[in-house]
């Protein structure tokens, strides 16, 4: 099913696009409020589609909408087929560091903010493999301390906090 949806989505979006896919066998994702209650049910099966950027709303639907009518010609009669869209997190960081010598904030705000979307971001080149953030991994505040004591500019990091976690950027 995955490979099916990534080509319905290239046949969509175009095949310059970065498509990534995860197919969630027995559980129906567009019912899904939480983790606990999603009920195993074998008749149905979700594919979460993620184009290589964030879509607005109506274009992620059409897409979602366009790869579960490729996917129907392949699925049993039984199969219960579901087309969803991830649903992105944000966070709002805060953060004590002490920058280099020679590094104004602004100039240390900005390289910080390219240094974590690159690391922690969804898109082809971004994440640790650089196939954008895995799916289902877990952010570690440790990842972040990481990251940002890593950054050109930075001498120490004293206190790192995730201030708000939102859907909404």
């Amino acid at each position: 099913f995955e490979q099916i949806a990534k080509r319905a989505a290239h046949s969509h979006l175009g095949s310059e696009w970065p498509v990534r896919t995860l197919c969630v066998p027995s559980v129906n994702l567009e019912k899904a409020q939480t983790r606990s209650t999603i009920p195993a049910d074998s008749a149905h099966v979700s594919i979460v589609v993620v184009p290589g950027q964030q879509l607005p709303n109506d274009a992620i639907t059409n897409l979602c909408e366009t790869i579960r009518n490729d996917l129907l010609p392949h699925c049993l009669l039984t199969t219960r087929i579901h087309v969803v869209a991830p649903i992105y997190l944000h966070l709002a960081i805060g953060l004590k560091l002490a920058a280099k010598t020679g590094w104004s904030i602004p100039q240390l705000s900005s390289v910080l903010e390219e240094v974590l979307q690159q690391r922690f971001g969804l898109n082809q080149g971004q994440g640790p493999q650089g196939d954008g953030w895995p799916f289902g991994k877990a952010l570690h505040i440790s990842e972040l301390i990481e990251a940002v004591e890593e950054t050109r500019g930075v001498d120490y990091v004293d206190d790192v906090a995730i201030l708000q976690i939102s859907a909404q950027e």
